[in-house]
């Protein structure tokens, strides 16, 4: 009956500690069933404060939607990220620090043996703008080490454009960067 439905969902919601949604009907599908049971659910969810602290969505921080620059040109236009830790090696390196070229997917790879601003300033002067010519956009997620000010110092030095924030793990952008990692991880296993 429609008078017991609010002790129902309040005794199966206390009791199982404020559960998802479909936890919450999975349970009571066992015991019961009436119409519009999912709406009553999902309507019991919404009136919980509990609820809504436990299962607040949190949507991440993104970049304003605009223009993204193309590479016209190998190594204009570079993905970076880092890798690790792994069982340190001998030379005391626990992580990797790659840079793939967007246009070509041409990978650049050093062993260090850490994440500070200092160590990826000095991979993308010398593994990278050295050998293989000048940048004009690194993108990155936004780890410490790609934020801190010495790197934000060093891409202003040299006339780097790198995005304030970049949308981490969007397929368009980090997809080549994180794929590349994979292949990377299975053969240092």
């Amino acid at each position: 009956p429609r008078a017991y439905r609010a002790t129902i969902l309040a005794s199966h919601h206390n009791l199982a500690f404020h559960p998802s949604a479909n936890t919450l009907l999975r349970g009571l599908r066992k015991l019961y069933y009436w119409r519009q049971m999912n709406s009553d659910v999902l309507a019991y969810r919404e009136l919980c404060q509990k609820c809504a602290l436990i299962w607040a969505r949190r949507s991440p921080s993104q970049a304003p939607r605009g223009a993204i620059m193309c590479a016209d040109q190998p190594f204009s236009v570079i993905g970076l990220d880092a890798v690790g830790p792994h069982r340190k090696t001998r030379a005391g390196n626990m992580y990797v620090l790659t840079a793939i070229c967007l246009s070509t997917r041409f990978l650049v790879a050093e062993p260090v043996s850490n994440l500070s601003s200092k160590t990826v300033c000095s991979f993308l002067l010398y593994q990278v703008c050295l050998r293989y010519g000048w940048i004009r956009e690194v993108r990155s997620d936004r780890a410490k080490y790609f934020t801190g000010a010495l790197y934000r110092d060093f891409s202003r030095y040299l006339g780097l454009f790198v995005p304030l924030a970049s949308r981490s793990y969007s397929p368009f952008e980090s997809g080549v960067v994180e794929r590349s990692h994979k292949y990377l991880n299975r053969s240092l296993q």
